[in-house]
């Protein structure tokens, strides 16, 4: 009887010791696949600016393209500032039909093809306007935006989205 009390007490604990192990080696697995996804960087925006991975759900995304307000061309991407920390981005904007003013507000989206999902990297901080510009259909304006660099750390598909969705364009970039 005493052999069999030491022997299911060892099994036990052999038990729970490998349950443990499996534990740690599930969660060190899993942080580190998450780290090696989506790794940190510093970046020079503003201090009020959003940065990071906000992922869209599929339903924001589709609603997204469903815009039709403008047609978008990116025109130029050349490196800025005095130790080039920034971007900047040139676009011309046609106006389909009667609509606003494009705002000077956007998001800079990231495409991550492993989980097919976009991500908000950076939305710099804007002031809301309280009134704007009626553009006739036809009307072309060319805009420009900052973005900082290290935003573009990794190498992908990326899309421009002005607020509330009013126009938007894809672009890769390769930092190769």
């Amino acid at each position: 009887m005493k052999k069999r009390t030491v022997l299911l007490c060892f099994s036990a604990f052999f038990n729970v010791v490998l349950l443990g192990l499996c534990c740690y080696l599930f969660f060190v697995y899993h942080a580190a696949k998450e780290d090696a996804s989506f790794p940190p960087f510093q970046t020079a925006a503003n201090e009020r600016a959003s940065v990071g991975y906000l992922r869209i759900n599929d339903l924001s995304a589709s609603l997204m393209e469903n815009k039709d307000d403008y047609q978008i061309e990116l025109l130029g991407m050349e490196p800025s500032g005095p130790s080039q920390e920034f971007y900047e981005l040139t676009f011309q904007a046609t106006a389909k039909r009667d609509t606003e003013h494009m705002p000077d507000c956007y998001d800079l989206l990231w495409f991550c093809p492993e989980d097919n999902f976009w991500y908000v990297r950076y939305s710099p901080y804007c002031v809301e306007k309280m009134y704007s510009q009626i553009q006739p259909a036809g009307t072309t304006s060319t805009e420009t935006i900052q973005v900082p660099a290290d935003i573009f750390a990794q190498p992908g598909k990326y899309r421009v989205v002005w607020n509330y969705n009013q126009a938007f364009i894809d672009f890769d970039f390769d930092n190769t």
